[in-house]
């Protein structure tokens, strides 16, 4: 772990010098409450006001070259690609502050499910991909030749929609047949010791892919329960579409077991922390 300025930070471990990139902890920041302290989302029930403010830190104290687009995750399979339109993107930025969405047009829906994403792609320099996460894997990709990174929100719901093949045949790659040339970072998430599911999850997995079916064992504790391997069933999935088994990096970091993280399967109402990515000028 690292500290830049005041906030503690994970970075991935790959070699990819002109990449920037990191997972921001739990600390750091200005909430309080169940949401100590550098809480980023502004959709769990933390004060707004402070959501901003541990943004603008973020911001100022990580050196960002922008403010990040902060997308409206919901576990599915799309990807946006950025940059966007400035006019939609300030409409957006207006629409997310209103306090409530019941007087809206339905042409200002349609906005605001453009930006209803769970992946973020970008191949311009100083574009912060960014997603958040509180047990999901953040899942960073990046090209051999650093010219093309996305930010991917890899919870199990989205894992099975295919967020992950939707994020990796984003690239626009110099082979029609793999991606050989990506690379895959795995940041922190629900570790396999700490992923307990019924049947009914192993099942869609399963129904997805069989190889899945050795991600799981039974859960000892409990009858018809089980423990899965999420960050095993995402390599298993970059494998399959190519990537190679050395490109792909793990943080090895249980949300649910470190302290540092906000952990939704533990707390419940909790904050969420930032994973981002970007091309550095």
């Amino acid at each position: 772990m690292l500290k830049e300025n005041g906030i503690d930070v994970i970075v991935p471990s790959w070699p990819l010098k002109k990449i920037k990139a990191f997972t921001t902890t739990r600390f750091g920041g200005v909430s309080n409450t169940n949401y100590f302290s550098l809480n980023l989302a502004s959709h769990v029930g933390d004060e707004l006001e402070l959501v901003k403010q541990n943004r603008a830190l973020v911001k100022e104290q990580l050196n960002l070259p922008e403010d990040p687009l902060w997308i409206t995750q919901v576990s599915g399979a799309n990807v946006l690609e950025i940059p966007v339109h400035e006019q939609l993107l300030k409409e957006y930025n207006y629409l997310k502050e209103l306090p409530s969405y019941e007087s809206i047009t339905n042409k200002e829906r349609d906005i605001l499910k453009l930006f209803e994403v769970d992946a973020v792609y970008t191949d311009q320099v100083n574009k912060v991909c960014c997603i958040l996460t509180a047990d999901c894997i953040p899942l960073l990709l990046a090209t051999e030749e650093q010219d093309q990174v996305a930010a991917v929100h890899a919870g199990w719901r989205g894992v099975v929609a295919g967020v992950v093949e939707n994020s990796v045949q984003t690239f626009k790659v110099n082979t029609s047949v793999d991606y050989e040339d990506l690379y895959a970072w795995i940041g922190p998430a629900i570790g396999p010791a700490s992923f307990i599911v019924g049947s009914e999850v192993v099942m869609e997995f399963c129904q997805k892919d069989r190889d899945f079916a050795t991600c799981f064992i039974p859960y000892p504790e409990e009858e018809f329960k089980w423990l899965g391997d999420l960050p095993k069933i995402v390599s298993i999935i970059l494998r399959k579409l190519g990537v190679k088994e050395k490109n792909i990096f793990f943080s090895n970091i249980d949300t649910v077991t470190d302290s540092r993280f906000f952990s939704y399967r533990k707390e419940k109402i909790t904050g969420r922390f930032a994973t981002m990515i970007w091309i550095e000028q």
